[in-house]
């Protein structure tokens, strides 16, 4: 019975061709569609997730309000931030402050490269977020000033099959001096917001850090708050701390 069913159906598909054409062009243009639509849904929801606790890794952001209406939303935050909230907030557990540079112009060998993907980071980045070391010490690649923890492919390029720790590579861009390299980390994978190449260790952009202190949000601060946190009571306790810390013109 079964094989008779099948043997019309081939009879007609064949005796139909065009319409039968039409007909699976279209399915397997449908179900490719659909896949392709899935994988991209599954990767942007896979953002960031790779990260141990990454539902307690909160972004700070800062508001400015001028006369009781914002002006101004804004991604970064002061770099003090994260240790007032430390201090202040006891749901909040840890923190991690980075700068992102537009451009930073690097020295290798007799030529001058551009590097677009570098962050000044404190050590507490390699705690917050899983980007583990490949060599180095994670408990202090990034403390001294004038350190780097570059990524593999970095590490190829700019030493090939050499042992890169310790060595060190030269910063123009209104440095012009040597860091020196105490960490390779595996590049970071592709679903994730904040992509980078190099990490230059915080304390190497000290008078940055002075000069903006509270009067400029220009640093990127995130928080590991613990487990049952509820964000929303968490906002109200940051409320009156920006306003202590800050002023009424901005919130954190």
């Amino acid at each position: 019975m079964i094989k008779n069913y099948l043997k019309i159906i081939l009879r007609n598909l064949f005796k139909h061709q065009l319409f039968t054409f039409v007909n699976i062009l279209g399915l397997a243009l449908g179900l490719s569609a659909f896949l392709l639509i899935n994988a991209f849904i599954r990767f942007e929801r896979s953002y960031d997730r790779f990260h141990d606790d990454y539902e307690q890794i909160l972004r700070v952001t800062s508001d400015q309000i001028v006369d009781g209406t914002i002006i101004n939303r804004d991604a970064m935050s002061f770099h003090p931030s994260g240790r007032m909230f430390v201090k202040e907030v006891p749901e909040i557990e840890q923190y991690t402050t980075s700068y992102k540079f537009d451009q930073l112009v690097f020295r290798k060998g007799d030529d001058e490269v551009f590097e677009n993907k570098v962050l000044a980071a404190d050590n507490h980045f390699l705690e917050i977020f899983n980007y583990p070391l490949v060599r180095g010490d994670i408990t202090s690649a990034l403390t001294e000033p004038n350190s780097l923890v570059i990524t593999a492919s970095k590490a190829k390029s700019y030493f090939g099959d050499e042992n890169p720790i310790g060595k060190t590579i030269h910063i123009l861009s209104g440095y012009d001096r040597s860091f020196k390299v105490t960490g390779i980390i595996d590049d970071p994978p592709a679903n994730t917001h904040y992509s980078f190449e190099i990490l230059m260790s915080l304390g190497s952009i000290k008078h940055l850090l002075d000069r903006d202190a509270w009067s400029n949000f220009n640093y990127y601060t995130y928080i590991r708050v613990s487990k049952g946190t509820q964000i929303d009571q968490l906002e109200k306790k940051i409320e009156p701390l920006a306003k202590q810390y800050i002023g009424e013109q901005t919130s954190l």
